[in-house]
């Protein structure tokens, strides 16, 4: 921990990682690394409504409180970090292929408290298909509408003018140095660990799965995205495409640059065994 701490003070200019974390994209797992790393200097934020009122402004008066704070999550930071002479932001997205996310909401939702949400209470009383079309409506949370456009564009939680959310989020794309892909979820790791560690010299992202709905094994996630959409009537298939190609592209997109940072890695291929030996003594 003095390594994080040391290294965080450097030039006055305190590192905070920040965990932009999206619904069902292993943000739980990532937050368990975190506060393996940092202890009580990690802090999973849960008070959605100041946050998102408040955002840059309450974010800094709320880490000016808390000195002792390296990394922080929620599902509320819905906007660009911006540095200042006091933070050195490190802000992490997650993303995943859209169309097969949708079915890990729903099965998580169906788990949870009907009086914990709109979306747990509609998915106790529809089956998938019912579900999904009370999600495609425009006076829905864009929950599996187009949902990573809306955090990547820095200008959420609401979908409106979603075309020139789609425009920021691709200028955040290139912008944003930490892009994870959930289904390339190790190497995403790699590419982390060789960024973050210029700040956090110790840090080890290996991790123990947590919060996993989806437990099947040895399908594709392009197999997975063409059965839901399969299991679909035709209109219905139609407009979930329609609802989320805003996503699909900046999935796309997200994977190819993830690519790009992997080539300019040297020696990756030993580097991604290694992280994954240390994994495999995490999880026994």
């Amino acid at each position: 921990m003095f390594n994080f701490f040391k290294k965080q003070t450097i030039n006055g200019k305190r590192d905070i990682i920040l965990h932009s974390h999206i619904f069902k994209n292993a943000g739980t797992t990532f937050d368990h690394t975190l506060e393996k790393n940092f202890s009580k200097g990690f802090f999973d934020h849960r008070e959605d409504k100041d946050l998102v009122e408040g955002k840059q402004n309450y974010l800094n008066g709320f880490l000016d409180k808390h000195l002792n704070i390296k990394a922080f999550s929620s599902h509320s930071v819905h906007f660009r970090a911006k540095n200042s002479d006091k933070y050195n932001f490190h802000q992490i997205y997650f993303l995943r292929h859209p169309i097969e996310r949708i079915k890990s909401v729903y099965n998580f939702e169906k788990k949870q408290p009907a009086e914990l949400s709109m979306g747990a209470k509609m998915a106790k009383e529809l089956n998938l298909q019912e579900y999904i079309k009370w999600r495609m409506q425009d006076n829905v949370a864009a929950t599996i509408r187009n949902c990573h456009t809306v955090f990547l564009s820095g200008d959420g939680p609401n979908s409106t003018k979603i075309d020139e959310k789609f425009e920021s989020a691709k200028h955040n794309l290139y912008d944003v140095h930490l892009v994870g892909i959930v289904d390339r979820y190790d190497e995403s790791m790699v590419v982390f660990e060789e960024y973050l560690r210029k700040y956090f010299p110790s840090i080890d992202l290996s991790y123990v799965r947590k919060n996993v709905t989806d437990t099947v094994t040895g399908v594709s996630m392009e197999e997975k995205a063409d059965k839901l959409l399969l299991d679909l009537d035709e209109e219905l298939r139609h407009l979930v495409l329609e609802k989320n190609a805003y996503d699909i592209e900046i999935y796309k997109l997200a994977s190819d640059l993830l690519d790009e940072k992997i080539n300019r890695i040297n020696d990756f291929d030993v580097k991604l065994q290694k992280f994954q030996q240390r994994c495999q003594e995490l999880n026994g």
